[in-house]
Order: C-alpha cells, then sequence, then structure tokens
C-alpha cells in the first residue's frame, strides 16, 4: 500500500501545437485571399487580351479576299441570277471573353470582322466547278484547306469548301446549297482588340458598307 503525497502528471503543454494550427490557418486564409482578389484572379476573370489590330484594315483584306474568290467563280461561269438586295453585309463579329471563369461574357474592346455575300443561281455541276476554281485560287496564295462536303440528294443539301489563311487567321466559306441554288461567300477575320483611341472603339457593333465584290 503507498502511503505518502502521488504528484499527479501534468498534462502535456499544448499552447505551441495550437499556435501552428492557427497560423497555418491564418496563412491558408491569406493564400486563398490573394488568389482570389489578387492578379490570379483578375487574370481569371478578365481572361487573356486579344492582339491589337485594326479593323478598317481587317475590312479592307476581307474584301480583297473577295474580289479574287468573286473572279474565280466568275471564271467557272457567270451566275445565272443577281444576288438579291442584302445579300453583301459587312459588319464586326462579337468577340467572347477569353477567360477561365464566365466565358460567356462579351470582350467589348475587341471585333472579328466578317464580309458575307452571295452568288446566284447555279445547278450542282456548276457550283462544284466554282468551288474547284475558287479553291485553287485561295491555295495558290498560301490557304490552308479545312473541311469539305458534298451531300446533294433529292433536291435538299448542299456542297461547301472551308480554307484559312495561316498568316493573317482569316477563313473563307463556301457554301452551295438547295433549293435556292445560292452560293454564299463568308470571309471572317479572327477578334482582336481595336487599339485605343480608334474611333471603332466604342464598344458597339460597326458596319461598313461594302465595295466588293460587288455594290450593294
Amino acid at each position: 500500500m503507498r502511503t505518502g503525497i502521488q504528484r499527479q502528471r501534468r498534462p502535456r503543454p499544448r499552447t505551441a501545437a495550437v499556435a501552428a494550427v492557427l497560423a497555418a490557418l491564418v496563412l491558408g486564409a491569406a493564400g486563398t485571399l490573394a488568389l482570389t482578389t489578387g492578379p490570379v484572379a483578375d487574370r481569371l476573370w478578365r481572361g487573356r487580351p486579344y492582339p491589337a489590330a485594326d479593323p478598317d484594315t481587317a475590312a479592307e483584306r476581307l474584301q480583297d479576299r473577295s474580289r479574287r474568290v468573286h473572279a474565280d467563280l466568275r471564271a467557272a461561269g457567270p451566275a445565272a441570277t443577281p444576288p438579291a438586295p442584302g445579300d453583301n453585309t459587312l459588319r464586326s463579329t462579337r468577340c467572347p471573353v477569353r477567360a477561365a471563369v464566365s466565358t460567356e461574357r462579351t470582350d467589348r474592346s475587341a471585333v472579328g470582322v466578317r464580309h458575307i455575300w452571295a452568288y446566284g443561281g447555279m445547278d450542282g455541276a456548276a457550283a462544284r466547278e466554282s468551288l474547284r476554281r475558287a479553291g485553287e485560287g485561295l491555295r495558290a496564295d498560301g490557304w490552308e484547306a479545312g473541311f469539305a462536303y458534298d451531300d446533294e440528294a433529292g433536291g435538299r443539301g448542299g456542297v461547301g469548301a472551308r480554307y484559312e489563311d495561316p498568316d493573317t487567321g482569316d477563313v473563307v466559306s463556301l457554301q452551295w446549297s438547295l433549293p435556292a441554288g445560292l452560293l454564299r461567300v463568308d470571309a471572317e477575320s479572327p477578334c482582336r482588340k481595336v487599339p485605343g483611341g480608334h474611333p471603332k472603339a466604342t464598344g458597339k457593333p460597326v458596319e461598313w458598307t461594302p465595295a466588293a465584290p460587288f455594290r450593294p
């Protein structure tokens, strides 16, 4: 039987451990705050800016390409019917924000340019020859062929092809379809930031009066 005063075990000091845990939590919170409110978050929200370029220059470049495509189409055979009014438009296109967050937003500092026109009144054989001639001209200028299709059947469907300029990123799509028999040409430039101080740096849609390949 034990006698005398027995020593009681002291609880281990936990002050240092608790302090370390609290410090880790504070540092973690600070790091999270920095990520969500600092430069990283700003980049995630605003996204990568588009390269700057003059939209008027892009509009002229697309019209010049339309003139060449139109010349090739005419060489393949004149259109049976003239294009209808409104079948020649040149306007800006929407540019999405290039961000990891909320990519449905529009970057109002940038625009693409799109020139759409029609070459009308031809049958399938004439359309195929027209696309062949236009494709030869584009490839001769260094454009690369993309998709192509031919699904004319039962008076429906059509034929088409797509080409891209590796230097500018411009794209030309040619699509002939039934029953209208129209060959539509869609020339488009990629999104570019409008330089500061440019008259078209308003954040609003832009339209030009096309002078090619024919007057509207």
